[in-house]
């Protein structure tokens, strides 16, 4: 999740329902919130949520590779990516979350 609450948040099913289908997609006050995200990010997520299919990102002849060609993915090598090539910006250290001993091991 990227700032902490879905698009069309609501406790009742049926109000939750409802705005799925109707709402417009409303992002969170920046300076308000105090929540980082660009207008990149804003962009892709609401052409990923269009209704209407024919217009949605990744349901026209390029599918995925017109989510991919979006300005948030410019920096990545999709090549590399593709071909799992590609080193990750972070890696956890393993060994400092071992969880065996919750496990079986068997």
């Amino acid at each position: 999740m990227l700032i902490g609450v879905t698009p069309f948040f609501n406790k009742n099913r049926e109000m939750l329902l409802n705005k799925i289908q109707k709402a417009k997609v409303v992002f969170p006050d920046r300076k308000k919130y105090k929540i980082k995200f660009s207008d990149s990010i804003a962009d892709l997520i609401v052409k990923l949520l269009e209704r209407d299919t024919s217009k949605r990102l990744g349901c026209g002849q390029g599918n995925y590779k017109d989510v991919l060609s979006h300005e948030v993915f410019s920096k990545i090598n999709i090549k590399k990516l593709e071909k799992l090539e590609l080193e990750p910006p972070f890696k956890p250290n393993l060994s400092e979350h071992d969880l065996s001993k919750y496990f079986n091991a068997q």
